[in-house]
């Protein structure tokens, strides 16, 4: 899952897998915009058959949070 979400990131932000960190900020290290943000989380829904509330959106400050997040909210994809 982890790796499926890191390639995700990689594509809807134009950032070499290799370079992205767990520890990376979504805001900060991605430079990512409210609006990109919330088309990124609509994929990640779609992806991963999950829905992201707004309040939890907001608390969702690094990759690593984004990871875990999913992880605890997704049904198992094959």
């Amino acid at each position: 899952m982890e790796t499926k979400i890191i390639e995700l990131i990689a594509e809807h932000f134009g950032i070499p897998t290799p370079e992205i960190n767990r520890a990376f900020e979504l805001r900060k290290d991605l430079n990512a915009t409210d609006l990109e943000l919330a088309d990124f989380f609509q994929i990640l829904e779609d992806t991963f058959n999950i829905t992201i509330s707004k309040n939890d959106a907001l608390n969702l400050v690094t990759i690593d949070d984004l990871i875990t997040y999913v992880a605890d909210h997704a049904e198992e994809i094959t």
